[in-house]
């Protein structure tokens, strides 16, 4: 089962600052999902996003259902959007 919580903090990624880098997020996201199988109607989700994450920075990922994992990246891409390059996101979790 899909726990994207766990699944943060797993890659260290809670409470702590990261580094908004949309430059690098395409190359993140190629280095993080190299070599998997992907899984009929699931998507490979990425814990933190590939926008949040340094290059070489631990990530964790997981299959979802596409609907969770849509909602949630538009979410947070959507509350970081005028965040700039360099800026800062601490993600806590309730």
């Amino acid at each position: 089962m899909y726990d994207d919580a766990a699944n943060l903090k797993e890659a260290g990624a809670v409470n702590v600052p990261l580094s908004v880098n949309r430059a690098n997020a395409a190359q993140n996201r190629e280095d993080a999902l190299d070599d998997l199988l992907k899984i009929p109607g699931f998507d490979l989700d990425e814990s933190p996003p590939a926008f949040l994450r340094n290059p070489g920075s631990p990530v964790v990922v997981s299959p979802t259902p596409r609907p969770d994992n849509r909602g949630s990246g538009a979410s947070l891409g959507n509350q970081a959007r005028d965040l700039p390059d360099g800026g800062h996101v601490i993600i806590h979790i309730k």
